[in-house]
């Protein structure tokens, strides 16, 4: 069967697939045109029939929908239903390249849904073409959502898309194909994406040299800037870092010579509430702020972290996390889980609620040892809410089957050497309390997996395959 589209230029001709006996929804893309005017059908077969025709915006890619199945121009989709694995397999005639025209990059998004099972095993992705083969486990996230690859992940334009997925409570929603254009001169819109993707993201598609701005896929209004090094990351949160968390100098606005010899953090995170009382503190006191600060407000207004009502600066929702290339891989995926888990904490209510109940469990000197251990890294330990949340973010940053030795081998002994005053309190710890790491570890593993399908250590839905 051969539709035409007639336009206010010409018509044009395409070849319409067969539907094997089934509704399919089949996406034509035009180009060139402003109007158009009418479709034809040439040779009409009695088991032909258009259930519907209308315009719609740009789709290049798959959907599996209540009715069937969605599919644009260019696109072909099988669908292997195995014992145990399933496997969608998208085909693209002649590649990715034509879609990508004077775009940087092209975006390619997957939307599932996910119930966890007994059979948990990672997805697999992979994209092909002529030049190679990328591969990526996906890890999904219950409930499901959408995960974002970027050229600059990939390095190639596929030809060929493949999920297989030996977890029954995985379904495949759609593939969607799309070029964007990333110029430095446009809004500096954060890239939705993954912390795997982020990870991964080569800076040599960054629309600015400086830093690259990404919102979190399971959490969009939390944002990350990853920095070109940890110079250009301190001119934007150092002064936050002292103002928000740093022990002796929180709740102050600090000039540069007091602070400029003092190090702050290799990795950032900021809710939006202490986000909009710094800058509104900045405000009162007429503090002048540096070039960085007042960009970083720009990009949090623009994205509602923070907002302006009545001459007021009030929290919005979310808030930003910064890691940075200076870090090493290990280092960055290490910073980004942790900051990550900053992040769950900021986003979600019911995780802080879970927590404080987790934190509650636990006897006095068990809770007097996260004070004595923030005191020691430089925290501000009078702050309940911070004390918390790095509580949690400590415990999750790493599996749970390694916490204990992260604690009682490498880290308890480093803080003996520098704070040998602390021993009194290690010493009851281990007396009475020696598996206090690994009993909350777990129950905040519980509490994450059971609200998000996240595990501690790994909190990201994308990872290189390797």
């Amino acid at each position: 069967m051969t539709i035409s589209i007639i336009t206010d230029s010409e018509a044009s001709q395409h070849l319409l697939p067969e539907t094997g006996g089934h509704p399919l929804g089949y996406y034509i893309r035009l180009t060139g045109t402003t109007e158009v005017s009418g479709i034809k059908v040439s040779e009409p077969d009695p088991s032909f029939a258009i259930l519907e025709a209308s315009l719609s915006p740009p789709f290049f890619g798959a959907s599996i929908v209540e009715k069937g199945i969605e599919i644009s121009e260019g696109i072909s989709l099988s669908i292997h239903e195995g014992n145990p694995e399933t496997i969608w397999d998208m085909k693209i005639r002649g590649g990715a390249k034509e879609l990508l025209g004077i775009s940087d990059q092209l975006k390619i998004s997957i939307a599932y849904q996910y119930s966890p099972s007994d059979q948990q095993e990672p997805i697999t992705l992979s994209a092909s073409s002529h030049s190679g083969k990328r591969e990526f486990y996906l890890h999904p996230a219950k409930g499901g959502g959408q995960v974002h690859l970027y050229t600059a992940n990939i390095d190639l334009l596929p030809d060929t898309l493949s999920i297989t997925a030996f977890d029954p409570g995985f379904t495949l929603e759609s593939i969607q194909i799309a070029p964007i254009s990333f110029a430095p001169e446009e809004e500096p819109l954060p890239i939705p994406a993954d912390f795997g993707a982020i990870l991964g993201y080569d800076p040599g598609f960054w629309r600015n040299e400086r830093y690259e701005l990404f919102s979190w896929n399971l959490f969009p209004k939390i944002l990350v800037m990853d920095t070109k090094d940890y110079e250009v990351q301190s001119n934007f949160f150092h002064r936050l870092a002292f103002f928000v968390e740093k022990r002796g100098y929180a709740g102050f606005l600090h000039s540069d010579e007091t602070i400029e010899n003092q190090h702050s953090w290799n990795a950032h995170d900021y809710r939006a509430e202490d986000l909009a009382r710094f800058y509104q503190k900045a405000a009162i006191e007429n503090f002048p702020l540096d070039d960085e600060e007042m960009e970083l407000f720009q990009i949090l207004l623009a994205n509602d972290i923070i907002n302006i009502k009545d001459n007021l600066i009030l929290p919005g929702d979310g808030g930003i996390l910064s890691i940075s290339q200076s870090s090493d891989a290990y280092l960055r995926n290490l910073f980004l889980t942790h900051e990550g888990y900053h992040g769950v904490y900021f986003g979600s209510a019911d995780f802080r609620e879970g927590v404080q109940r987790i934190w509650e469990e636990m006897a006095p000197v068990e809770q007097e040892f996260w004070r004595v251990f923030l005191d020691w890294r430089g925290y501000n330990a009078d702050d309940p809410y911070l004390v918390v949340n790095e509580f949690q973010a400590y415990l999750l940053q790493q599996p749970v089957e390694r916490v204990e030795a992260y604690y009682w081998d490498y880290t308890i002994p480093r803080m003996l050497r520098f704070r040998p005053e602390s021993q009194e309190i290690i010493d009851i710890l281990m007396a009475e309390y020696p598996e206090t790491f690994l009993r909350y570890a777990e129950n905040l593993e519980n509490l994450v997996f059971g609200l998000f399908g996240i595990h501690p250590g790994k909190n990201l839905t994308l990872e290189v395959k390797k």
